[in-house]
């Protein structure tokens, strides 16, 4: 029983239990390399936390927790939660699919976060500021991050390990397949936010255009196909090689029509060009919808805008 305004444990804390909320609410708080704190999430009955210390093996908090109003907590230490997932290893199912959904929330916190200082960023006329806000942005990125990329992996290896001593085909073994793929899913994200956090660096070389556009396809066409969209593509005869980063054009190819594909309607059709010589490249992509509003029209290159609701 603790009463409220009590920090239970601060970010960055040693700790190998895990805790049940019974009573009260508790507030899951991150600083995210900003002066200001950011509450993730508020806890309430039946909810639970510290789960991300025992998926490290530094055992580290990866935030803070503190008490909304008068609180009653169970408490799980480090054996007890490993010999209760060895006798029913579904539990890591679910747990997974609770962190997928705190990752996503924190993630939406982040951003609006950011988006708070980007406004105040736009509104400084100071090339310097605006810099050091970028810069502060990729910290808070790159912190919650790292965090995250430790317990994943070892969550990774101990369902892995777990796996193994189940019969192929028992439901379990197919619920720790889940678990296995949602884990790698959300090791891509980390990944991806790590990308935004450090400086940008372009791994150049010689690249077939053609089928480095065809690869961008691919990916894209089960989408498109889904929403009965038609993809047509037209590349000019005899592009030479050219000197890029493949992997960040296609991200960039992918994103372009995925974008044109969800502003169209069913049937119609989105077009791809590509053209270019030795002075040069030219990809488009271009829709049939109706386009974004005018006054987001200068805001679409910005960092952490979108049209779409988080």
């Amino acid at each position: 029983d603790l009463p409220g305004g009590t920090v239970l444990f601060r970010e960055g804390d040693a700790g190998n239990r895990l805790y049940i909320v019974r009573n009260g609410e508790l507030e899951v708080i991150k600083r995210m390399a900003m002066p200001e704190e950011q509450v993730l999430r508020v806890l309430k009955p039946g909810d639970y936390f510290g789960e991300m210390s025992l998926f490290n093996p530094r055992e580290i908090r990866t935030a803070s927790v503190r008490t909304r109003t008068p609180v009653r907590l169970l408490e799980l230490e480090m054996g007890a939660f490993r010999s209760l997932v060895e006798r029913r290893p579904a539990i890591l199912a679910v747990m997974v699919r609770e962190l997928t959904a705190r990752f996503s929330d924190s993630e939406k916190t982040l951003i609006r976060a950011l988006r708070k200082k980007s406004v105040k960023m736009r509104q400084q006329s100071s090339a310097l500021r605006d810099a050091e806000s970028l810069a502060a942005m990729g910290r808070a990125a790159a912190s919650l991050a790292h965090d995250l990329k430790t317990p994943l992996v070892a969550i990774g290896g101990f369902t892995s390990l777990v796996r193994r001593h189940l019969e192929e085909g028992s439901a379990d073994r197919n619920k720790l397949d889940i678990v296995l793929a949602e884990t790698r899913r959300l090791e891509a994200m980390v990944k991806d936010m790590l990308d935004f956090a450090r400086p940008l660096e372009l791994r150049c070389a010689m690249v077939n255009v053609e089928a480095m556009v065809d690869v961008s396809l691919a990916v894209v066409q089960p989408s498109a196909e889904g929403r009965g969209i038609r993809i047509e593509k037209t590349v000019s005869d005899e592009i030479p090689p050219m000197h890029l980063d493949d992997d960040r054009l296609k991200q960039v190819i992918i994103n372009l029509l995925l974008n044109a594909i969800q502003a169209s309607a069913t049937g119609q059709a989105v077009s791809l060009g590509c053209r270019g010589d030795s002075d040069g490249l030219c990809i488009e992509v271009a829709d049939r919808g109706c386009g974004g509003p005018m006054e987001c029209r200068d805001k679409v290159f910005s960092p952490f805008f979108t049209t779409s609701g988080l």
